[in-house]
Order: C-alpha cells, then sequence, then structure tokens
C-alpha cells in the first residue's frame, strides 16, 4: 500500500499563503487532485478505478516540491524561536569569538536550526534540555500536517564532546501522542542512543574519509568479474570497471572523498582484479594501466583521479554557493583555517598553498585538504578576485601575522602585547595606519601616517608603535595580500570601467582600417583560433576582432581558452566601440556565434541567466557582454546571427567576411597585438588560477583530471625504463578501437604487460629467482628478453618479415592514393621496412620499440614543403594508426604463440 501513502495539502497551501505567492496556485493543484483515478495492480491484474479527492501521492511529480514548501515553513518557524534560545547554535569566526575579525568574511555568523535533505534530518542545539524542547516544537508542527517521526530509527549525535566527561548512552525525548482515540497533545516519551563524536547524513559519515574507504575497499573486494569459458578481454574488462565499480565509487566519492594514498590503494586493488582476469603471472603497472589511450595508456577509470577532480570541484563550488547559508559555512571556515590553523596565509593561494594541513583534520573539512593537496601538487591556485577589502579593512593583527612570517621567529619585536596597545588608541585597521602608495622601485608599500601622540600615550605606547610602524616599512607590500595580484584590490566597477577605457583608446593607436561596407551603424565581430584542435591545455593563439566605423583586434590572455573567448571578446569590442552613437541612431552587431545570440535573446527575457551563467564556460566574458548590454547607452543595440563563410553578396555577409579576415589574419602578428584585459571584474568570487594557463573557467574537474594525466605521463617518461618514452617518438595518439572496442583485444593486454616490463620471459623470471637461466627457451644462444622475442628470436623472423611486407604495401598504396611526393612517399616506404627491425636513422634512439606501441617520428619523414597543414595532419593520422595497430597486432601474435610453448613446456594445465 505504499503507492497509496498520501500526504496532506495543506501544509503547501500554508506555505503558498505565507509566502505571499498568487493563490491560483492552490486553485490549479486542488483542481488537478479533483477525482483522480487510482487502480490497484493485484496478482490477477488491475482493480477498478477508484477515484480519490483533495489529496496528492506521494512518490509522484509534485510531491517533492510540496514537501519542501511545507518543511521550509517549520523551519522558519523554528528559525523564529531559536532568535530567543540562548543555547541556539549561531556559527562564526574564532577571530570574531575573540572580537578581533582579521577580514571581512571574519565578521560573519548565522543560525543553524536544521539541516534536512530527502528523509534525513537534524536538529542543532548546544544543550540537551533546548533540544529536546526544540524537538517537540518540531513535532507539533509536522503533526499538524500529517507527518509522524519514525523513533525507531532516530538517534542524538553529541559532536565535540569534552575530554573526561562522562555522557550517558540514551535520551528521553518527548513528543505528541499517535493513535486511535488518543489525545494528540498528550506527551509521549522515546528513548533513543546518545552516539558520541560521530554523525551519519544520507548514510553517509560526515568527514570520515576512513569509514568511506572501508566501505569502497569491501565493495571492491567483493566485486568479481563475471565468469565466462576463456578469459575476458581487456575492453571488456575496463567496461566493466567503469559501469559496476567505479559508477558506484563515483557516486560514494562525491557525498565524501577520500585520502589520497587510500584512493590509490582502491586504484591497486581494482587493476590487482583486472590482472587475475586476464591470467598473466605478473601484475602490471597501475599508473599506465589509468593513463588515457591518448597518452600511451589503457584508459583505465582511476579512483584518485575521481577522488581529487570532486574534491577541488567541491571547494570550488562550495565558496561560490549561491545559498547564502553554505557559502558563509564556506567563508567562515576558511577564515578560521588561514586565520587559526596556517597564520593568516591563505592556504588555497600563494605560499600558504604549499604548507602540509594533513595534521588539520579534526578541523578542516577532509574534501578541503585533499582538494589543497590537489591543487598545490598542480600548482592550480583558487585566488579571489575581489580583494578590495585589502585597501584597509583589515586588522592589524593579520597584517602582523603575515609579516612575521618574513622574519626569523627569535628577531620579532612585535607580538600580541604590541597590538593590544595599538588598539587601545584606536589603531585596529590597516586603513587606521595609512594607505598604499607605490615607492620609486614600484612596490606597492604602505604609507604610514604618523598618529598624533598626546599625552595619552605613554612611552611604551610610542615604542610600541615605532616597532610597528618598522615591521611594516620593511615587510610589507600588497603582493604579501594578493598573492601577487595587486589588481584584484581594485573595486570590481572601476576594474570594469578601467577594461573599457583602455579597448576604447587602442582603437586610434593600433591603426587598423575602418570596414568597407558598413552603413555606420552596422558592426562584425569574429574570432579565430590555431590550431583549431588545440584542447584545453596545448598553446594556441586566439585573436578576437570587430569591424565597423573603426576596427580592432585582440588577443585573448591564457591557455584555458578557445575559439569561445575569441567570439566573446570581438562582442565586447564591438559594443564598446558602438557605444558613442546618439540614442537615436539604431545598432547592429553581427555576429556568427549562435550559441551567444542565444543567450543574449534569453537575457532579454523575464527568465534569469545567473544559474545558467553560474559554472558555463566563458562565464565572466558572457557577464561582461550582458553587462553591457543592459546599459542605457546601449539600449538601442541589436546583437543578430548571420552565418559565417557565406557566399552571400549582402551587406552583412561582405562584413562578416571582413571581421573573419581581421580576426585571423591578426594571427601573423600575434605577438604584436594588444592583449585583452581578464574580465576578473566579472568572474566568480572565487576563480582558480594556474602559472601556465592563467583563468580557469573551463569544466573544472575535467581540468584537474587532465593535468594530472599530463604529470603522470611526464613522470612515466622519466622511469620504466624508457618503455614510456614518447617524446623521442611519433607524437600521434594511438586508435582508440584496438584498446577500448577490440572483441579479442588480446594485443592490447600484452601491451599493458609489455610497458609495465612485467612480461615473463627469462631475463625476468631469473631476477625474480623463478628462474636459473635467462638463455632463451626457445633454443637460441642469446639472452631471453622482451627485445628479443620481438624483434632478433628466429623462431618469429618469419612472422616479422610478413608483417613487414603488408605494413608496406599498405603504406605505399596509402601515397599513391593521397598523391604524397616522391621524396616523402620513398621515407614513408622506407621507414615502413624498418618499422620491425632496429634502424640508425628511422628510430630515434637508433633501435625498435614496436613491441611497446612505440613508432618513428613521422614529422621527419614528411618533407614536401607544398602540403597544407591539413593535409599533413589527414597523413600522419592514416600512416599512424596503421603502423600502430599492425606493430601491436604482431607483438600479441608473437607473444600469444611464445605463452603456448611455454605452457606446454612447463606442463601448465589449459583453462
Amino acid at each position: 500500500m505504499k503507492g497509496f501513502d498520501y500526504l496532506s495539502p495543506d501544509g503547501f497551501y500554508d506555505a503558498i499563503r505565507a509566502y505571499g505567492l498568487p493563490k491560483e496556485i492552490i486553485d490549479l493543484d486542488r483542481a488537478a487532485q479533483h477525482k483522480v483515478k487510482c487502480f490497484i495492480q493485484t496478482a490477477y491484474g488491475a482493480t477498478s478505478p477508484i477515484s480519490v479527492s483533495g489529496v496528492s501521492k506521494q512518490g509522484g511529480p509534485a510531491s517533492p516540491l510540496k514537501s519542501t514548501f511545507t518543511t521550509s515553513m517549520g523551519h522558519y518557524y523554528l528559525c523564529d524561536i531559536l532568535k530567543n534560545d540562548k543555547d541556539a547554535l549561531i556559527v562564526t569566526s574564532s577571530s570574531n569569538k575573540r572580537k578581533d575579525p582579521h577580514l571581512n568574511d571574519a565578521n560573519l555568523q548565522f543560525l543553524v536550526a536544521m539541516v534536512e535533505a530527502t528523509d534525513d534530518s537534524y536538529i542543532f542545539s548546544k544543550s540537551i534540555e533546548s533540544l529536546r524542547a526544540n524537538t517537540l516544537i518540531m513535532e507539533r508542527f509536522q503533526y499538524a500536517y500529517g507527518w509522524l517521526t519514525q523513533w525507531t530509527k532516530s538517534n542524538a549525535y553529541l559532536l565535540a564532546p569534552e575530554q573526561g566527561k562522562t555522557y550517558p548512552d540514551t535520551i528521553t525525548f518527548e513528543s505528541v501522542s499517535v493513535g486511535q482515540g488518543v489525545n494528540p497533545l498528550a506527551i509521549t516519551k522515546h528513548t533513543i542512543a546518545l552516539i558520541k563524536d560521530d554523525m551519519d547524513f544520507l548514510r553517509t559519515k560526515v568527514d570520515n574519509p576512513t569509514a568511506r574507504f572501508n566501505e569502497l575497499k569491501q565493495f571492491i573486494d567483493e566485486f568479481q568479474f563475471p565468469t565466462v569459458i576463456g578469459r575476458l578481454p581487456i575492453t571488456i574488462l575496463r567496461k566493466l570497471t567503469a559501469q559496476n565499480i567505479i559508477s558506484k565509487c563515483r557516486a560514494l566519492l562525491s557525498l565524501q572523498p577520500i585520502m589520497p594514498p587510500d584512493a590509490i590503494k582502491l586504484d591497486r586493488m581494482i587493476i590487482q582484479k583486472v590482472h587475475d582476469a586476464l591470467g598473466f603471472p605478473f601484475r602490471p603497472s597501475t599508473e599506465i594501466a589509468t593513463l588515457p589511450v591518448s597518452h600511451h595508456g589503457f584508459g583505465f577509470p582511476s579512483i584518485s583521479k575521481i577522488n581529487a577532480s570532486l574534491s577541488v570541484e567541491g571547494l570550488q563550488r562550495d565558496l561560490n554557493h549561491h545559498i547564502p547559508a553554505y557559502r558563509h559555512m564556506s567563508l567562515i571556515t576558511l577564515a578560521d583555517w588561514m586565520c587559526e590553523k596556517a597564520g593568516c596565509l591563505n592556504p588555497l593561494d600563494g605560499n600558504g598553498l604549499h604548507k602540509d594541513y594533513g595534521r588539520q583534520l579534526k578541523y578542516i573539512p577532509v574534501s578541503w585538504i585533499v582538494a589543497q593537496k590537489t591543487m598545490a601538487k598542480l600548482s592550480l591556485s583558487l585566488k579571489r578576485t575581489d580583494q578590495s577589502e585589502v585597501l584597509g579593512d583589515v586588522s592589524i593583527s593579520h597584517i602582523v601575522n603575515i609579516c612575521n612570517h618574513k622574519i626569523p621567529h627569535d628577531d620579532r619585536t612585535v607580538n600580541g602585547t604590541t597590538i593590544l596597545s595599538l588598539k587601545r588608541k584606536g589603531i585596529s585597521l590597516l586603513k587606521d595606519v595609512g594607505k598604499w602608495i607605490i615607492d620609486v622601485g614600484g612596490n606597492i608599500k604602505i604609507g604610514i601616517k604618523q598618529p598624533s601622540m598626546d599625552r595619552r600615550w605613554s612611552e611604551a605606547a610610542k615604542t610600541n608603535w615605532t616597532r610597528f610602524e618598522n615591521l611594516l616599512q620593511h615587510n610589507l607590500c600588497m603582493d604579501d595580500l594578493t598573492s601577487g595580484m595587486p589588481d584584484l584590490a581594485i573595486p570590481r566597477d572601476i576594474r570594469e570601467r578601467r577594461a573599457e577605457i583602455q579597448i576604447w583608446n587602442l582603437v586610434t593607436a593600433s591603426g587598423f582600417a575602418p570596414s568597407n561596407y558598413t552603413d555606420g551603424n552596422t558592426w562584425a565581430t569574429d574570432g579565430s583560433m590555431l590550431p583549431a584542435s588545440a584542447g584545453i591545455l596545448d598553446p594556441k593563439t586566439i585573436t578576437g576582432a570587430a569591424t565597423g566605423t573603426s576596427s580592432l583586434a585582440m588577443r585573448v590572455p591564457g591557455r584555458n581558452v578557445s575559439i569561445l573567448q575569441g567570439e566573446q571578446l570581438g562582442l565586447i569590442m564591438a559594443l564598446i566601440l558602438s557605444g558613442n552613437k546618439t540614442e537615436q541612431e539604431r545598432q547592429l552587431i553581427l555576429t556568427d556565434h549562435l550559441n551567444s545570440v542565444r543567450l543574449i535573446d534569453d537575457s532579454q527575457t523575464n527568465v534569469s541567466q545567473v544559474p545558467r551563467l553560474r559554472f558555463m564556460n566563458g562565464r565572466s566574458y558572457y557577464r561582461w557582454i550582458l553587462s553591457l548590454l543592459t546599459r542605457p547607452s546601449r539600449a538601442n543595440i541589436d546583437i543578430k546571427y548571420t552565418p559565417g563563410h557565406s557566399d552571400d553578396k549582402s551587406t552583412e555577409a561582405q562584413m562578416n567576411s571582413e571581421a573573419d579576415y581581421l580576426a585571423s589574419s591578426t594571427q601573423k602578428i600575434y605577438k604584436d597585438l594588444p592583449e585583452a584585459p581578464p574580465p576578473t571584474f566579472h568572474m566568480n568570487e572565487f576563480t582558480f588560477h594556474h602559472p601556465t594557463d592563467g583563468w580557469i573557467e573551463s569544466n573544472i574537474s575535467q581540468y584537474v583530471n587532465m593535468h594530472i594525466d599530463r604529470q603522470s605521463e611526464t613522470l612515466l617518461r622519466q622511469t620504466h625504463s624508457q618503455r614510456m618514452l614518447t617524446w623521442a617518438h611519433d607524437d600521434n595518439p594511438p586508435p582508440e578501437y584496438p584498446y577500448s572496442k577490440a572483441a579479442s583485444a588480446h594485443s592490447a593486454a600484452v601491451q599493458l604487460y609489455a610497458r609495465s616490463g612485467q612480461l615473463a620471459t627469462a631475463d625476468i623470471l631469473k631476477k625474480r629467482n623463478l628462474l636459473d637461466d635467462d638463455k632463451c627457451r626457445l633454443g637460441c644462444n642469446a639472452t631471453e628478453s622482451p627485445r628479443h622475442i620481438f624483434l632478433t628470436c628466429p623462431h618469429y623472423e618469419i612472422w616479422r618479415n610478413d608483417a613487414r611486407d603488408e605494413i608496406t604495401r599498405k603504406t605505399e598504396m596509402k601515397a599513391e592514393t593521397m598523391e604524397i611526393q616522391s621524396l616523402t612517399k620513398d621515407n614513408l616506404i622506407r621507414a615502413a621496412k624498418s618499422l620491425f627491425s632496429d634502424d640508425d636513422i628511422i628510430w630515434p634512439l637508433h633501435y625498435s620499440l614496436y613491441y611497446i606501441g612505440q613508432l618513428p617520428n613521422i614529422d621527419k619523414l614528411i618533407e614536401d614543403p607544398t602540403m597544407t597543414m591539413t593535409q599533413k595532419q589527414r597523413l600522419k593520422s592514416h600512416i599512424s594508426s596503421d603502423w600502430h595497430t599492425s606493430s601491436i597486432r604482431l607483438a600479441g601474435r608473437i607473444f600469444g604463440d611464445f605463452q603456448k610453448r611455454m605452457a606446454v613446456l612447463n606442463e601448465c594445465p589449459r583453462r
């Protein structure tokens, strides 16, 4: 009968009235619930319909919304009551509690009355008496709307118990009475367990990474791959791992991340299971297995990367949260972390980023510490884009702590007594001391104003002021407070105005010719990016251009950008340049970026675009565009989509071609172009920044994963006996099919163990004391190593020759089909003939590594200057795909036969 468990609609209706929403919502809901037909499904089929009215079915589409409205009304009710409760839980920073808030965020405080999610709800209080009273209040409230507490599932939790104090194991609470003929106002008592220093929410132990790790470890331990005849191919194992293991692990980690060493242990457990399923004797490298195929790995999902990316993404989400309670809690936590545990150094930026906070697990959320460790590893900082408080609203206690980091402990002369003495004289904030000035060396330092020292100033107070003055003059720069970006201390509106003035002034200085086709009121914009296929971590050049009665082209700063920012920059420049027209003149801006036009059109409606832009790529540029459009001086501007690269002879098409030409042609003088000011004034309050990539507004989870992959690849190049030394060989990514889609994929499995150095050849067996002699067991008078088996062993000479002839024919046919010049064709054919043998000219390291998927550098074989970049890339892609597939298939065939021979030799039973 669960499907017929109905909720009373009165709570929803009362909430509608309380919040002042239109009463028509109530009328619509009542009409939707009038004479609703319900069918009972029995073992013999559905019954005849039962008509019900005036109730909302639990689990229906409107049920969650109604439930939220009703409980929110109860939440407000409890908050109103707690305003007069001395034991209500008020969250604020430690420095604010000491009446010395270091920063503006330290002044924040808010009431925590109740936390709810789905069917989990917690009421908070600082005393048992207050908690009992508030619980009874909420019991009575929810009973009025037909809700009851399941007391058998309820617990009481004691957070941060006092050391040495004894607490009971159970607590008794009071509630309403329920039952047939029972007075609900009568009190019923319930005894529930009291759990100390622990908390469960949404089936998750809050901030307990060890419990989450043990849960995941048990799940992976108990997981079994399906049993089939033979062995599962590595492609199926990879898919099963992603769908059956990683999917659940990701969901659990999103609620509670674990420590990085534990995440690495789980990765190794998964690869161990894969290894057991493949049946090779020695375990492969976890790092190589979890590297993407494009990085010469095998694309197995990695829990450690998922754990790191979820933590970093969560940190950004918390500090930029759209709900004030979440955001304020995060800001208070960060303020305490900075000023109580990090000595007033920002743990997410500057010098504080590289400190280890592993011992602060009891005070800082585990997910934040994991995120900070990941950020330090990637040189990724989380900067506050509005630091205008450093202009004066900073406590002198905070300033002294920052300055003292530059001084040896024994030489510090300013301490708490000094600060207290100055505060008594009315000097508590930086603005009481002076204001920022630029000295002769170009450094931004504090210009100290001398206080009027009347007779109230004792000699000790004057001495304290002198010490404090000397400390600031010799040790304080604005860079210490802004982590090297003093521009962020300028208020947002001033930065925006300066950026627009800069763009406006560049028009006359740059000297670009105006459009030949404009009617005086029409502008065209475009962007350009080279190379067009560059990823978010690849070097690239991006330009934006606008043309009309005047023209301008600028370059986009940073590496974590795309063609999107070029298109957006063009629109911004056109909006700024067209802003000097009179209100009677209607302006038209043309762009071939349809997504931007759609977003701008949507912004003209009553639907807010704030949620949409919160984490959208290029959000700061979009906000700048919308900011320009909302100003009265640009109310006469229309933005219109026009198809790009059109053969039409209309004014719009010709102006679009002009803008396209301006954006693409200025790529030749990219370094001479003025750099567009980054719109930090429209970025999220906390935005990631990387020294090389610049501001990060793309998907941060994807960015972290890609950065970790590149770091892993770089580390693997320095180890594994040059087996992963990809930089010296062809840089084209391997084809995906053999590693992710092939039905058998034995060649891919051989590659995993070959690149890991774990093939069971005699030299390896001898090193591990599993064999007395390392001579070739096939009868050769040579050491049995992977190089010998794959390159020189005479037992496989015929197979190597056959594969060489086949790949030579393929290469020759490909070159003829693509009409390749004779010199390039000859180079490719010669390289194909040397693919499976050592060659001092073809192979960068003078010996072949085909058996681990490495190829000669194809770029050096193409010597046709007439080939375009696209033709060259197409040829490289075709050749590298053919060569790589042939190489790993030959290696798989050879080692498969070698395994069979060794199984017969060692009398191994067949599975």
